[in-house]
């Protein structure tokens, strides 16, 4: 049997000259089985110009199940 899927959340960082400070942040969630996993998956969807971390923090379920998350999909908060 594999890992537990869990709601990680990801921080993203990247250029916007519109922002003050030319930087925006945003958080996404993603279901997965680990925090590294989550990472990679936010990257792919937005690319290897932002700054991408694993917040280190994870939804409940109480608030990941009406979500409606779908496995290894990123999902903007």
């Amino acid at each position: 049997m594999g890992e537990e899927r869990q709601a990680y959340v990801v921080q993203v960082t990247k250029p916007d000259p519109a922002m003050r400070g030319g930087l925006s942040t945003v958080l996404y969630v993603v279901l997965t089985t680990g925090p590294e996993n989550a990472a990679a998956t936010v990257r792919r969807a937005v690319g290897e110009e932002a700054e991408v971390e694993a917040a280190g923090d994870t939804l409940s379920a109480v608030l990941a199940r009406p979500l409606g998350l779908v496995p290894e999909q990123a999902r903007l908060m």
